[in-house]
């Protein structure tokens, strides 16, 4: 994706404008993290993980914190049968066949080397109409999994509150659910429009535990999904 290109795509997604606006902020280098704060004595992880230089990658990405959060959440791309490799620099999870493994190298430029993680999908053959759906649910979901790690080690930094990893994931659960309501409800038009955009919609995301139907009606599920539990790879 070019640079025109993807600027378009960011200002458009639909999602909260605080996280538009975080990852505007990533795609600039621009998060304040301690390796970048002259200042700061200290340039260790605000997670309190050991490593003694917090770059934008480990922080959202390769903290041991992170990976406990990435692990449970890329879960939910087996739910649309994805077989697929997710990267970001030296650490790179594959799921094939519904099974989720950690790949990971040594990368003596990860402090500074700055790319969000990307998706590659190694389905042999996949429709437009599938790359578009995943395209979509990735870009959201990775986008609201970063913003509630930044959260987190906020408040460890600035609250001293160590949020559990469990509750991350509810954050981050609740903040999707909130978010793909608010798109499904606030589509506009005649009432065929709509209908088109709603089914659109379920195309996209009904496979992936957020709502169920009950004849016309859409029940939003807040309660976190056993595939983000405690179980891990």
């Amino acid at each position: 994706m070019d640079a025109s290109k993807y600027w378009k795509w960011l200002w458009s997604m639909q999602i909260p404008r605080k996280i538009v606006l975080f990852r505007w902020l990533l795609m600039h280098y621009a998060l304040p993290v301690r390796a970048w704060l002259r200042q700061l004595d200290s340039k260790s992880c605000g997670f309190g993980c050991g490593c003694m230089v917090e770059s934008i990658k480990h922080v959202l990405w390769s903290c041991p914190k992170s990976r406990q959060i990435w692990q449970r959440v890329l879960k939910l791309l087996i739910l649309i049968h994805a077989n697929c490799v997710v990267t970001w620099g030296a650490v790179r999870w594959g799921i094939l066949e519904g099974q989720l493994l950690l790949y990971e190298k040594e990368d003596i430029v990860e402090a500074f080397h700055i790319v969000p993680p990307h998706i590659q999908m190694v389905q042999p053959f996949i429709s437009d109409s599938l790359q578009f759906r995943d395209d979509i649910i990735w870009k959201t979901i990775s986008s609201l999994v970063m913003w509630v790690i930044w959260k987190a080690r906020c408040a460890s930094i600035f609250d001293n509150v160590t949020q559990d990893v469990a509750v991350i994931i509810a954050e981050f659960w609740l903040l999707l659910v909130h978010t793909l309501r608010g798109q499904y409800e606030s589509f506009t038009g005649n009432a065929d429009a709509i209908f088109k955009k709603q089914m659109h919609f379920k195309r996209i995301w009904t496979s992936m535990l957020i709502f169920r139907e009950d004849g016309d009606h859409i029940i939003w599920m807040y309660t976190v999904p056993v595939i983000l539990g405690n179980n891990v790879y």
